[in-house]
């Protein structure tokens, strides 16, 4: 290769290396977040359970009371479309189809609220 082609070549040999690829952090994101609106701070933790099912799969969330924040997240760094179902004590108020999806590094996260009444968020 002539000189006066290696250069150009050199620069876009290094933009395909450097300029297309995306740098992926190491963390760990749920596919889902459910929200508790208007929990009994008098219930066992926040009396929030989430079960989210999708062929070949079943998870119980992870729940958190944080300050009388109630919310479940699962899913974790897994597209695809689910069945999630919210209770509070024992009772259904929530249940729908949920679909996450990725880009190249991680999931992009569904959050949405459900209400300790049932009422539709």
């Amino acid at each position: 290769m002539s000189a006066r082609f290696r250069l150009p070549a050199l620069l876009l040999s290094l933009w395909g290396i450097v300029g297309c690829s995306k740098v992926c952090t190491t963390d760990l994101r749920p596919g889902i977040v459910v929200n508790l609106i208007g929990g009994d701070a008098g219930t066992t933790g926040c009396g929030l359970l989430v079960h989210a099912t999708s062929p070949g799969y079943s998870d119980d969330f992870d729940c958190e009371d944080a300050g009388g924040a109630c919310y479940c997240a699962g899913a974790w760094e897994r597209a695809g479309t689910y069945t999630v179902t919210a209770t509070v004590d024992g009772r259904v108020v929530d249940s729908r189809s949920v679909t996450v999806h990725a880009d190249e590094c991680h999931v992009q996260t569904v959050e949405y609220d459900v209400s300790s009444t049932g009422d539709a968020r």
